[in-house]
């Protein structure tokens, strides 16, 4: 009985020792907070921009001096897209616009061809561009994705073949592209007599810069001539860039104190021609040397490129012997914005540093370019950076 009731007692501490031990680590557990019950929300992906040291906005890239270009389908009307071309043997593909472009070159000559599929039929063959330092040029190339449809021959009456009717020969130097024009400025070389070389006849200068709806003149003068009596010749111009207003006799001829006839001239704006032819009369000789024949003034209508020939070209000495002569052409480049020599829309400080870059460069020097010879004396000097720092800040308009 006693040892019954022992028992009973052992079990119920025991069991009141291990109630009081559960207690004591309920107890001691740490309270949560009612925080620890709200769903944490869902974790957005975070997208960490990657940025390169050489990468630049698609405007500053325009800056960057090189080929830029759109290439169109004239199978559909549309750019282009995913098409390469070969630039000098650097591959480069046109992008969702058909834009193309190469930057970081070097000054010289760029042949651009495009590398089209074997249904595709080229609208034009490869093209070639001549890229001065730092210079940015826009080629924008065509091509047929498909063969354009051939035209069908119309049947020729039996009676008689019809006349063919002249067509004028287009004019195009007035829409010709900065990049073209450049090319021709690059290559015309005008030409400067020796001194006491043959007998010249010539344009000076050689190479005229002018702006649209600007006058200007020219001369043609004579070099290495003896005993001068008469002249005569033909100067043909582009009657779309320029307009011819006066020619007159230069002081040359009559120099020696020799009866000088008024100078017989006809000028046709239309076709673009003047003819001239002065003679003189009198006992002493006629003059030695070289000057001006005549002058002629002009006025520039529309931007674009007027070469000027002279043809037709005679030189006569006093008693009738006629002296042969070597004869110069010229060039008119018309402007809508001088000054604006990198064509650019802005007069600003890149345009007096292509100047200022080329100072001291004669014509005939590798980096004498015509356009930047602004006053045309044939050096690129002081006095073009003048003209073009005095414009600075103007817009082309």
């Amino acid at each position: 009985m006693l040892e019954s009731k022992t028992t009973r007692i052992v079990i119920i501490v025991a069991g009141l020792m291990i109630v009081a031990c559960f207690a004591f680590i309920a107890l001691n557990q740490p309270t949560p907070t009612g925080a620890s019950f709200v769903t944490p929300p869902a974790r957005q992906p975070v997208f960490t921009a990657v940025f390169n040291d050489d990468s630049e906005s698609d405007d500053d890239a325009l800056d960057k001096a090189g080929i830029y270009g759109q290439v169109t389908d004239l199978s559909t009307g549309r750019p282009a897209q995913g098409l390469e071309l070969d630039i000098n043997g650097n591959v480069v593909r046109t992008d969702s616009d058909g834009r193309y472009s190469l930057t970081g070159l070097q000054s010289g000559t760029y042949a651009i061809d495009l590398l089209l599929p074997s249904q595709a039929v080229e609208a034009e063959s490869s093209t070639q561009v001549f890229l001065k330092d730092k210079e940015i040029v826009t080629i924008d190339l065509t091509y047929h994705s498909e063969a354009p449809p051939t035209p069908t021959a119309l049947p020729t009456p039996t009676a008689a073949p019809p006349t063919p009717t002249a067509q004028p020969e287009p004019t195009v130097e007035a829409e010709l592209s900065p990049a073209v024009k450049r090319q021709l400025n690059a290559a015309f070389s005008p030409l400067i007599p020796s001194s006491g070389g043959s007998p010249t006849v010539w344009i000076n200068p050689g190479h005229i810069n002018n702006e649209d709806g600007v006058a200007g003149a020219i001369t043609i003068d004579v070099a290495n001539v003896n005993d001068l009596g008469a002249f005569q010749g033909t100067l043909n111009f582009n009657p779309k860039v320029i307009e011819i207003e006066e020619v007159v006799l230069g002081n040359f001829l009559d120099s020696t104190g020799r009866q000088t006839n008024p100078l017989v001239t006809e000028i046709d704006n239309t076709s673009g021609e003047i003819s001239f032819v002065a003679f003189t009369s009198g006992d002493t000789a006629g003059p030695n040397g070289g000057g001006t024949l005549a002058v002629i003034n002009f006025m520039s209508k529309q931007p674009g490129i007027s070469e000027l020939e002279l043809d037709d070209v005679r030189l006569v000495a006093r008693l009738g012997k006629t002296i042969t002569a070597q004869v110069g052409d010229g060039q008119i480049s018309v402007t809508s914005c001088f000054g604006d020599l990198n064509e650019d829309d802005i007069i600003d400080v890149g345009d007096v540093q292509a100047a200022a870059g080329r100072v001291g460069q004669e014509l005939g020097d590798p980096n004498y370019v015509l356009e930047f010879d602004v006053n045309n004396d044939r050096i690129i000097d002081e006095l073009d950076v003048a003209i073009v720092t005095d414009r600075l800040a103007e817009a082309c308009p």
